[in-house]
C-alpha cells in the first residue's frame, strides 16, 4: 500500500486520505481530507458573516443601486414594518424585501415577502389586483 506523509498533522496516510489534485506532480493534496475539512470549516466559521455582509452589499448595488445605508434608512423610515400589511420585520423569517417597478426600475418601499410575492403575483397590476379586493369583497360574509 503506497502512503503520503500530510504537511498538517505529519502523520503517514493511505493515498486515500487525500484529495485529488490535478495541479499537483502527485495528483493529491499536500494535506489529508481531515486536515483539509478542518482548516475549510475554520476558515468558513471565520469568514461566514463577512461573506454574508458581501454579498448583500452586492446584490443591492448590483440589483437595485443601493447601499447598506440606503436600506436601513429606509428600514428605519417604515420603522421596521412591511409598507403594505405593517407586519414588523421581527415577525418574518426574512429581511424585508425591497419593492421596485419591474418597468422603470423604481424604489418603492421595502415589503414582506407575502406582500412582494402577492403584487408580483399580481403582475403588479392594479386592474388585477381592484378586481381581487371586488371579489373578496363579494364573498365575505
Amino acid at each position: 500500500m503506497k502512503i503520503k506523509i500530510c504537511t498538517k498533522c505529519k502523520e503517514e496516510k493511505s493515498l486515500t486520505e487525500f484529495f485529488k489534485d490535478k495541479h499537483k506532480k502527485s495528483g493529491l493534496t499536500s494535506a489529508c481530507k481531515v486536515c483539509r475539512s478542518k482548516a475549510y470549516n475554520t476558515w468558513e466559521r471565520n469568514n461566514k458573516q463577512r461573506i454574508k455582509q458581501y454579498s448583500r452589499k452586492s446584490n443591492l448595488k448590483k440589483g437595485y443601486g443601493l447601499t447598506i445605508d440606503d436600506w436601513n434608512n429606509m428600514f428605519e423610515r417604515q420603522q421596521g414594518r412591511c409598507a403594505i400589511c405593517e407586519r414588523h420585520q421581527s415577525e418574518e423569517s426574512m429581511r424585508l424585501h425591497i419593492d421596485h417597478n419591474h418597468r422603470t426600475g423604481q424604489i418603492r418601499n421595502l415589503l414582506c415577502s407575502n406582500c412582494n410575492r402577492m403584487l408580483g403575483c399580481a403582475k403588479e397590476s392594479t386592474p388585477i389586483l381592484v378586481k381581487a379586493i371586488e371579489y373578496l369583497n363579494k364573498y365575505n360574509v
